[in-house]
């Protein structure tokens, strides 16, 4: 199996980070990986996917939601029978009232795993490490932290 696993804490809040993944129509703006996104964000459907793996080189994937929890869960993926599995989640735990944690766990198994983590295994890591850090910077940018003096 290959895994890529990254966690940042976010000076936001979870609603805050939750509005930066499932802004699909922004990902072009900020993402520097997944440069494109299509779906309705309902589990069942599709997501399509336009990841730049390198320069030049766009790789168009279509995966299907497998759990979508508002503001804490968002995890997609694909199957090709008898030759590889994928799945990406991305989790959001609130640490205290202005900030939470950001989770990306990639997973791939199967037969031909080995091979593709091979090929394309460091330009994934790289790609989702840029990916990690500008959901972190985004919604950073994004999020208004509340008057404590308004509701004092």
């Amino acid at each position: 199996m290959f895994e890529i696993s990254l966690k940042e804490s976010v000076d936001a809040d979870t609603a805050t980070v939750w509005q930066t993944i499932t802004d699909l129509q922004h990902y072009s703006s900020w993402n520097p990986f997944i440069i494109r996104c299509k779906s309705t964000l309902d589990e069942g459907s599709p997501i399509i996917l336009y990841i730049k793996l390198m320069p030049g080189f766009i790789m168009r994937k279509k995966e299907i939601i497998h759990n979508i929890h508002t503001g804490e869960v968002l995890e997609y993926g694909m199957t090709i029978p008898r030759l590889i599995t994928s799945s990406t989640r991305y989790k959001i735990t609130q640490t205290s009232n202005s900030t939470c944690r950001y989770e990306t766990i990639f997973k791939m198994d199967g037969p031909l795993a080995p091979f593709v983590s091979f090929v394309l295994g460091r330009r994934l890591r790289v790609g989702f490490l840029f990916m990690t850090a500008a959901i972190k910077d985004r919604a950073q940018s994004l999020y208004t932290k509340p008057d404590v003096k308004a509701a004092a």
